[in-house]
Formats: C-alpha cells, structure tokens, sequence
C-alpha cells in the first residue's frame, strides 16, 4: 500500500484519480487527437504569430495564444511572478490538480517539446503518464492532462 500526500487527486504512482477521501476511482479516459472535437479548436487558425502556441483549456472555444517564446511554464499564480507562467488558476487548475510549476513548453530544433517538472498529480501526453523532467514531442492537437485538467496544444 503506498499513501499519497495530502491534496493530490491522482495515484502518485499508478495515475488513478483520488477521491475526497483517498480512495481510487477510475479514471475518465481522455480523447486522442484523432477523436478529440477539433472543430471547436479553430479559433487560432491563421492568427498564430511565428512559433506561438494555440492552448485550448478544457471545452474553451477561445484559447491562450503565447508568442513564440523557448520556454513556456504551464501551471498556477506563484507569489514570486515567472515571466514565462501561462496562470491556468481562472481555469479551475487548483482543484483539478495542477502544481504552481506543472509543466514546461520547450521549442527545441524546431520541434515542440513538454516534460513535467515533477508536478505531484502528473502530466498525461495522449493519455500517457509523463515521467518527471524527460522530454516528449507534441505533434499539434495533441491532448495533454496537467492533473485533470485537460489542455489541447496547437502551434
């Protein structure tokens, strides 16, 4: 038996979803890209400045649009401000699990890159549980999972 800290919502070391009282309970399976909605993610198409990134948060229509920055942190409003923070707070992200710091963007040869900067409740890349700070391509429309809360990633 393994006990998770206080105030995850996922299995630190399986990936099942917590309940209020620790217990796991199944979690909801994430679409593919292939089988996702894209036609609700359309809004980007043809605004996107050179190496900006499109993230639709949830059923969002409208995403987050980031010009082309090497570096983009994914997670929560910190005390200390980190220029590069897309704040997921408005979005729920604290009780849907996401860490301050969850995980990080990286333009690198040209490819889009994510790893999870060891974030307590894990990143999921097309419903695959990310290993801590290991890098892993994202192709566009790719459907990531901070916690549960499940970001689709354009560019």
């Amino acid at each position: 038996m393994f006990d998770n800290p206080d105030g995850t919502v996922s299995c630190s070391t399986c990936g099942l979803n917590l309940d209020k009282q620790g217990m796991i309970i199944t979690r909801s399976g994430l679409q593919t890209p292939a089988s996702a909605d894209q036609g609700i993610h359309r809004a980007h198409i043809g605004k996107l400045p050179e190496r900006g990134i499109a993230i639709y948060i949830g059923q969002a229509t409208e995403p987050i649009v980031v010009a082309g920055r090497d570096r983009i942190t994914l997670g929560r409003r910190r005390d200390v401000p980190v220029p590069e923070l897309v704040d997921l707070t408005a979005y729920d992200a604290y009780r849907m699990g996401v860490s301050r710091n969850h995980a990080v963007l990286t333009y690198k040869d040209k490819n889009l890159y994510i790893h999870d900067v060891g974030s307590v409740n894990g990143t999921w890349l097309n419903g695959q549980r990310l290993k801590s700070y290991e890098l892993y391509a994202i192709q566009p429309g790719a459907v990531v999972s901070l916690g549960q809360l499940p970001i689709y990633v354009y560019f």
